[in-house]
């Protein structure tokens, strides 16, 4: 399971200037100070090098679950360049042309797609569609095509990792379904 934050993010910047390092900072809704972020590792081939500032096109609501201000462990998925279908009409529309066997107006849309994996809150996933970006260069650095594959082995490395945890963490104390008082029983 993962901590999602792209409906309380307002702003970041995220900083991969240091081959094998990546920090920044998020500003999200209803906390006083930005989120920090200090992982290690290598972001996609699109932003190796790079500084990135961003900004959340679509409202935010404040963060209704804990996230420690200082982010530390691995970097997952860290691309300002995935691409999505997108719906250009509203929801309910969609489903009532979809199952009236009619087009479903869509387009391909570009995502701000961050992903690590924290010693405090475990996997974290921010996911923004058209994300107003500003990439700052020229680059520090490029990616090699050895630490392009290398960098996706870490990422499966990292998942793999931790849904062992996940895992372990659940044989460990599973949580009991008819106790209506117990807070931690399902913590993340």
């Amino acid at each position: 399971m993962a901590t999602r934050i792209h409906n309380n993010v307002i702003s970041g910047r995220i900083d991969c200037q240091t081959k094998g390092k990546i920090t920044g900072e998020l500003i999200i809704e209803g906390l006083d100070v930005p989120i920090k972020l200090e992982l290690e590792g290598l972001p996609n081939p699109d932003l190796a090098g790079l500084q990135l500032h961003f900004r959340n096109p679509e409202p935010t609501i404040p963060l209704s679950q804990d996230l420690h201000p200082l982010q530390q462990g691995r970097s997952g998925d860290i691309t300002a360049s995935r691409k999505h279908p997108l719906l250009d009409v509203p929801i309910e529309d969609a489903w009532e042309l979809g199952i009236n066997g009619l087009h479903v107006p869509q387009r391909i849309a570009n995502i701000l797609y961050l992903e690590w994996f924290s010693e405090q809150n475990g996997r974290v996933v921010l996911e923004i569609a058209e994300a107003e970006l500003e990439i700052g260069g020229p680059a520090t650095w490029q990616m090699t095509q050895d630490e392009i594959l290398g960098q996706q082995q870490d990422m499966l490395h990292s998942l793999e990792d931790f849904s062992d945890l996940l895992a372990d963490s659940l044989e460990e104390d599973p949580p009991d379904p008819n106790d209506e008082d117990d807070d931690d029983a399902y913590p993340f």
